[in-house]
């Protein structure tokens, strides 16, 4: 997903041959933040509905030879509610609000040092928590849950960057195996 991209778009330019050792060990260590945002609605004829997530993501990387590795911290909120509104019915209301930490680590190493193919292997073990809290309104009865979730995973990858003549720009398809356990 979003650290995927992050990673691959860093990767193939994180150490060049043709630098000088001072510039490739000042492209050793790099250190990101992303923060993200986003805004839905939507009017149906019998209901409203609404959400608001954002969160940031922060992290280093540290290149070496043709492998990569990055370890990454992540915090999101996400909030979404639902009002029913229909002439004869009573009106109700769902809204579920979600705080998530996750944690990782990525390893991204390629074979080879080929001008337009290079195969590559990627790993990824992580962990979250969330943290949901439903409330549902009906006529003159509230209901709230809260719940605590955690999640623990693992992915294996194999792929292959397809270079371009300006190098610029990739194509890189990949195949794996991921394994979560709630």
């Amino acid at each position: 997903g979003l650290l995927d991209s992050l990673v691959n778009h860093n990767y193939f330019s994180v150490v060049n041959d043709d630098e000088s050792s001072d510039d490739k060990a000042n492209k050793k260590w790099r250190g990101f933040v992303l923060p993200y945002a986003t805004l839905g609605s939507a009017s149906l004829s019998a209901a409203n509905q609404s959400e608001v997530a954002g969160g940031a993501l922060l992290g280093v990387q540290y290149a070496t030879g043709g492998s990569l590795a990055s370890l990454y911290l992540g915090y999101e909120y996400a909030k979404a509610n639902l009002d029913f509104n229909q002439a004869g019915v009573a009106s109700s209301s769902a809204n579920l609000n979600t705080n998530a930490l996750n944690i990782g680590l990525n390893i991204l190493s390629k074979f080879g040092n080929g001008e337009t193919f290079q195969p590559f292997v990627k790993a990824n073990i992580r962990a979250n928590v969330e943290l949901p809290e439903l409330t549902i309104s009906a006529s003159n009865v509230n209901a709230k849950a809260r719940l605590t979730s955690y999640t623990i995973g693992a992915e294996a990858k194999i792929g292959a960057a397809l270079l371009f003549k300006s190098k610029e720009s990739y194509l890189a398809p990949e195949v794996g195996l991921s394994y979560d356990v709630l």
